[in-house]
């Protein structure tokens, strides 16, 4: 093989990596759709992302939580300076699915969530990337009486 079509094959490869375990968790790398060799649809990377705010400002350090239809963790990362937080939902299939920021400010716990339906049409008719931005508020376990 010629000197370019080495470096094709290999630009290819990285490109039709799919929804894997690829080291870039949490990355919007890009969107593919692809169908399996017996007719399935491989699920496309498909992302919620958003940006958590405190006060109408960017929030940097909150935790964001992916949670099932039953509110148990299925991952989970940390906004960055931006505020900004992406998170990679195709390995847990479609469902209904929530996202939770928390967040402690002068000791006392903020928190939001909002919840959306994974589904092949519903991730198609968002391109593929649920833009959910979050809005912290205090809890109200976190308040005192």
């Amino acid at each position: 093989m010629k000197k370019y079509q080495k470096r094709l094959m290999a630009i290819l490869i990285i490109f039709i990596s799919g929804c894997s375990d690829n080291g870039l968790e949490n990355q919007n790398i890009g969107i593919q759709n692809f169908y399996k060799q017996d007719g399935s649809i491989l699920i496309p990377d498909t992302y919620v992302q958003g940006y958590v705010y405190s006060d109408y400002i960017a929030q940097t350090g909150a935790t964001v939580q992916l949670l099932d239809e039953n509110f148990n963790v299925l991952t989970s990362t940390t906004t960055n300076l931006q505020g900004f937080y992406s998170i990679i939902i195709c390995p847990y299939n479609y469902g209904y699915r929530y996202v939770k920021a928390i967040y402690y400010k002068h000791g006392n716990l903020m928190t939001d969530v909002r919840g959306f339906e994974f589904s092949y049409e519903t991730a198609c008719e968002n391109d593929w990337i649920f833009n959910i931005n979050l809005y912290l508020m205090f809890s109200i376990e976190s308040i005192e009486l």
